[in-house]
């Protein structure tokens, strides 16, 4: 199965989340249940990984998720269009991308401090 696009939008220095119910190619939501789940931002495949999401698993067995970002991490992005993926491993050792995208990433005007 290949992976589904999901593109979002970022500002800096912002706390950001989304949560997400992961389904498979039939539409059936997936069991995350037993699984290991990363999600990370690069510039591309070959850079280093950016930030981290915080992956929590809100409701696994009908493939509920949320992705997170602290205002902190959200600020050492720098504007522009970066790339994002979903891997998840199961708990058979199989690996798979569920979702991939670009993030848009836009820079804020008021900084708190």
């Amino acid at each position: 199965m290949s992976a589904s696009t999901y593109n979002i939008s970022i500002e800096t220095n912002t706390d950001y989340s989304v949560s997400l119910i992961l389904k498979d190619a039939g539409g059936v939501a997936i069991n995350l249940t037993s699984a290991t789940i990363d999600a990370e931002i690069k510039q591309n495949y070959y850079s280093p990984t950016l930030v981290a999401f915080t992956v929590t698993k809100t409701n696994p067995s009908i493939g509920s998720i949320k992705l997170a970002l602290t205002a902190a991490q959200t600020a050492a992005l720098h504007p522009g269009d970066l790339q994002y993926d979903v891997l998840v491993k199961f708990d058979s050792g199989t690996f798979q991308k569920i979702l991939k995208g670009v993030i848009s990433v836009t820079s804020g005007i008021t900084s708190l401090s």
